[in-house]
């Protein structure tokens, strides 16, 4: 009997998504699922898919290149020499308990020189990796490398990356120790276009996309805090005080320690400034904050009652967060983010998705939809919009400027002690959710930030993204006027205010400041 390696149909790796699937298949319907012949069709792009998984992984590999070596996957016996397709045959025997790491190779270290090491592939055959690519592998309390053997020994398991010019120049690697999460979706609608719940879904199931509640959202929390002063009365151009703060033993200070004394709202969050933050959520009332906030689908339970809310000190999940931001890229609606479009068994349709859409004109719904809640003014999303856009090209955000496109806005988070990174960054089409961070909470390193780490995440996906789409702009609405201001202050500019200190400004219309 002749035995043929079955071609297994697989469009995209989405191990996180099918899960999602599952569980509410099984939940739904029972454990006949597995039997009866179930078809789940799902809002994700393959392509965009791909990109997600693709950024992932290359961005917690990138990270982990300045980290300690953890050590080797496994050990074993190398057979006694033998001809080149027997020993081939029992490498391969050798290495099967061992999975493949997703973005990185497997390999059987045959044997080991001072300045180079032979190692076998299933795909490559032997490889040779240099001893540049082994020096920076020290281990916790060990010596500086100054040979391959201070590294590896032959019957080593080991997973390797190729340099980036062809299949040359290999590594050695290990599977990441940090974790990250990724969610892309549709602001009209809510479909989730990409997801991933972490490396990989083969050696980690559990989804930090929609299961992290435990990590705290940072600074990328603030545009909510700003969205509700808006509506409250304040400016883009209302100056607050950025300065040390303290209330009973709560000192909390900025990112970097530093102060810029009076500031608008509008550079303050350019530069995410702390203190402003804290003093716009005092202003305004926290009662009155969390009512607003609660409207962007944030449970009203799960948000604090102490002004620590205005650094995000609470805890929300990638996909909660990329709710909330899609009534900023949508311009106002709050839409239900959903990923299972139809179920069919055979020839009948048990279930089709009802979304809700982010328009009011009912010509404009596809069949089923219906209108999306408003949740904030037009007028409002449009001045968050424009705010998070200057983040995107001169703040903290800046290094999203490498996609050369002017239809993006986005704030980034970092939390205490640099646990969490975040970026919550979107156009007007597609909103985009990237955070990384360690399982068991621990800092990413002092230097390290939401801006570091989780923006060229964001980038690499949205790069893919976006290629050849069009630029997509937010139309001014009505209800908003243009102003020449004080910059100093915030008010109206005088027949006397030097040209120098003023500049103009975009207000709701009913909030022109005096």
């Amino acid at each position: 009997i002749k035995l043929a390696k079955a071609n297994r149909i697989k469009d995209t790796d989405a191990g996180y998504v099918a899960e999602m699937a599952r569980d509410y298949m099984e939940k739904t319907y029972g454990e006949e699922v597995y039997r009866a012949g179930y078809r789940v069709y799902t809002t994700i792009d393959s392509k965009l898919q791909t990109a997600a998984n693709q950024a992932v992984r290359r961005r917690l590999l990138q990270f982990d290149q300045g980290k300690l070596y953890r050590g080797v996957r496994g050990h074993v016996t190398l057979p006694a020499a033998a001809p080149s397709d027997v020993l081939e045959r029992q490498y391969r025997r050798l290495l099967f308990p061992y999975p493949n790491a997703p973005s990185l190779v497997l390999g059987l270290v045959l044997e080991v020189k001072e300045d180079k090491t032979r190692v076998w592939t299933r795909d490559y055959g032997t490889i040779t990796i240099p001893f540049s690519g082994l020096s920076w592998a020290r281990r916790k309390n060990q010596a500086d490398i100054v040979r391959a053997s201070d590294v590896l020994k032959a019957g080593d398991v080991i997973d390797m990356q190729p340099g980036k010019s062809g299949i040359s120049n290999w590594r050695l690697a290990q599977v990441p120790e940090a974790q990250a999460a990724l969610v892309s979706l549709d602001s009209r609608d809510g479909a989730i276009r990409a997801l991933v719940g972490g490396y990989s879904f083969a050696t980690s199931s559990y989804n930090r996309a929609i299961q992290g509640r435990g990590r705290q959202v940072g600074s990328a929390f603030k545009p909510f805090i700003y969205a509700a002063a808006l509506d409250k009365g304040l400016t883009p151009a209302t100056v607050m005080l950025d300065a040390p703060f303290t209330q009973g033993t709560w000192s909390p200070e900025n990112a970097n320690g530093k102060y810029s004394g009076p500031m608008s709202m509008r550079e303050a969050l350019v530069w995410s400034k702390n203190m402003v933050s804290i003093r716009v959520l005092k202003r305004i009332g926290i009662d009155y904050s969390v009512n607003f906030i609660s409207q962007f689908g944030f449970e009203k339970k799960r948000l604090g009652r102490d002004l620590s809310l205005a650094l995000g000190s609470y805890e929300f999940t990638p996909l909660e967060v990329a709710r909330g931001y899609a009534a900023f890229a949508n311009l106002g609606y709050l839409v239900n983010p959903y990923y299972i479009t139809h179920i069919t068994l055979g020839d009948k349709k048990l279930y089709q998705a009802a979304p809700v859409a982010a328009t009011e004109d009912k010509k404009a719904l596809n069949d089923g939809e219906k209108p999306a809640p408003r949740v904030i003014s037009t007028a409002n999303a449009w001045l968050m919009n424009s705010m998070m856009h200057d983040v995107t090209t001169r703040g903290t955000g800046a290094r999203t400027n490498s996609l050369a496109r002017t239809d993006l806005a986005g704030k980034t988070g970092t939390t205490n002690d640099v646990k969490d990174a975040w970026f919550a960054g979107y156009n007007p089409k597609l909103v985009t959710i990237t955070w990384l961070g360690y399982d068991n909470p621990r800092t990413l390193g002092a230097n390290e930030s939401g801006s570091s780490l989780a923006v060229p995440m964001w980038i690499d996906y949205m790069g893919k993204a976006l290629s050849g789409k069009k630029m997509a702009f937010w139309e001014k609405p009505t209800g908003l006027t243009t102003a020449k201001v004080n910059k100093n202050t915030g008010d109206m500019a005088g027949a006397f205010t030097e040209d120098d200190d003023t500049q103009y400004e975009v207000f709701i219309s009913k909030h022109l400041p005096t």
